[in-house]
């Protein structure tokens, strides 16, 4: 098999893994939180995601996975999800990724978010925490 197929599946594996995920975290999506807060933290992820973090081996990291984060602590794991899909998807046309690029880390990124939040509810967590539910509803 050719490394073009391998990549191609590789990337086709992770966009369908996402997607299912996805449907996962959206079964159990809470109340849209409003456009402001959801607006405000695309914005900050997306600075973040091109304000690159420079690592070991001419590699670069964002630390916009924080945003990401705190959007699922906040309004849940699909909300979170749009969160990451949005500003991963700005990051990636600021830096002129090609398009097989795009699709895989965003996919990736909705992958890894929307699994944290599975993983968090499944482990006895509460979206959002008892200790900021009064703040936020």
């Amino acid at each position: 098999m050719r490394q073009d197929y391998r990549i191609r599946f590789l990337v086709a594996s992770v966009v369908a893994a996402a997607v299912l995920s996805g449907g996962l975290v959206y079964q159990l999506r809470l109340p849209f939180p409003g456009w402001w807060p959801l607006a405000t933290l695309v914005f900050v992820a997306s600075l973040l995601e091109s304000l690159n973090t420079q690592l070991r081996l001419a590699a670069k990291g964002s630390t916009s996975f924080i945003i990401h984060m705190s959007a699922a602590l906040l309004f849940g794991g699909w909300w979170a999800v749009l969160v990451a899909a949005v500003s991963t998807f700005v990051g990636e046309i600021a830096r002129a990724n090609t398009p097989i690029k795009i699709v895989f880390n965003i996919s990736q990124r909705i992958l890894a978010v929307s699994l944290a939040s599975l993983a968090y509810q499944g482990l006895g967590g509460s979206l959002p925490p008892a200790y900021i539910d009064g703040v936020v509803t």
